[in-house]
């Protein structure tokens, strides 16, 4: 089994995790508004210098990577929203460290306004 660096008292940012879904604006139009789905804590690892994600044609630029302990009934997937420190970021790549659904490590960019 893979042993990772990260412990629990290593995850200090709070992490909001949120999912566009289908609502209704405040005329009752159907529109797709983000709904918050996972609350927890990361641990934040740093990017040493550019650090670009290849896939589907584009070339993504990688701000952060955080670590993750997630609980087992939920799910994170590309195009989900991160917000750590009140900035918003972009889900590029979830990936399963160990292979239980445990401890995940994601890849975000982040959102251009």
């Amino acid at each position: 089994m893979l042993q990772i660096s990260t412990k629990p008292h290593n995850l200090k940012h709070t992490v909001l995790f949120q999912r566009s879904t289908l609502g209704k604006d405040a005329d009752g139009k159907p529109t797709y508004i983000w709904t918050d789905i996972y609350k927890t804590r990361c641990h934040v690892r740093s990017t040493v210098s550019n650090e670009y994600l290849q896939g589907n044609g584009d070339n993504v630029k990688i701000d952060k990577t955080i670590v993750i302990r997630l609980h087992h009934k939920h799910k994170l997937y590309e195009g989900d929203l991160a917000i750590i420190k009140d900035v918003k970021y972009n889900i590029k790549s979830v990936v399963d460290i160990q292979d239980e659904n445990e401890w995940l490590e994601i890849k975000l960019s982040r959102v251009k306004i």
